[in-house]
């Protein structure tokens, strides 16, 4: 598979990491075409996988800047270092891949031109719930939102996943992820900014992966939220999902204690997301 590069984003999930770079090499991507991008700040990470990450693989050490800008990094790593490479695949730490799910993304992207990016049904492990097949903006609010059923065959979507993706590397010419996001909502910026230049967007259901998932964060969700749709829906559908969120905060489970800081850190990224500059 010398065509496809891999990108692997860790943040702090040591060892776990090293199973997500395994399966990846297991999947037939050849050592030299992977590097593994740490933004963990953390010099015993650092020492422990200048150790252990497996011979042949990179590795680079960047500031925590967010997982759009260390997946940022490992694309131009890929642009500098392999030029002719067509695919490169983007993942999180702990995406591990079930068997054949690159080869089966890549073989679709080869009968695909037109396809920019490509994503598996994306599982909770453990459960074998679907955590994603892949995503759409509502019909009202345009607001992005999973679809979580089963697939009998490839399907497009306005985006996927940004756990375990891969991309036509020429689809990144001129579009990246965009860093002030930090982390949640970047990919689904990006593909939405490809789906407008033209390359669709894809899931399949010969690709399955399994992931750990915590959920995102209330102050990203408040501040993510509102800069995507003040993006790509406009000022309305920006207040009108703010609106819901804040309500949804109000009445989730938990303490009345946990629900005030839950809605306080949401409030605040929504705050932030509002006073920054609209691009």
């Amino acid at each position: 598979m010398s065509s496809t590069c891999a990108v692997i984003v860790h943040h702090r999930n040591f060892p776990d990491v090293l199973n997500t770079v395994q399966q990846v090499l297991s999947q037939g991507v050849a050592p030299e075409n992977v590097i593994l991008v740490d933004n963990s700040e953390d010099h015993e990470v650092r020492a422990a996988l200048e150790q252990f990450t497996p011979q042949g693989v990179a590795v680079s050490f960047v500031g925590n800047d967010g997982y759009g800008a260390a997946a940022n990094f490992g694309i131009e790593w890929v642009v500098t270092n392999r030029p002719n490479s067509e695919y490169v695949l983007v993942s999180s730490h702990e995406a591990v891949a079930l068997p054949h799910a690159v080869s089966n993304m890549t073989q679709y992207l080869d009968l695909n031109p037109d396809c920019g990016v490509v994503g598996p049904v994306l599982l909770i492990r453990g459960s074998r719930a679907i955590w994603s097949s892949g995503g759409q903006l509502t019909k009202f609010g345009r607001r992005p939102v999973h679809r979580m059923q089963e697939l009998d065959r490839p399907t497009s979507c306005s985006w996927v996943d940004g756990a375990f993706a891969i991309y036509r590397l020429s689809a990144l010419t001129t579009d990246r992820f965009d860093a002030q996001f930090f982390m949640y909502y970047e990919e689904t910026d990006l593909h939405m900014r490809l789906g407008k230049k033209g390359w669709k967007v894809a899931v399949i259901p010969e690709a399955v992966v399994e992931q750990d998932t915590n959920g995102a964060p209330p102050y990203y969700v408040g501040r993510n939220s509102y800069l995507f749709l003040r993006r790509h829906a406009g000022l309305l559908p920006a207040w009108l999902t703010s609106v819901r969120e804040a309500t949804r905060f109000c009445l989730a489970s938990g303490s009345v204690r946990e629900r005030r800081v839950r809605l306080r850190d949401y409030v605040t990224g929504l705050r932030d997301a509002i006073a920054a500059r609209p691009t």
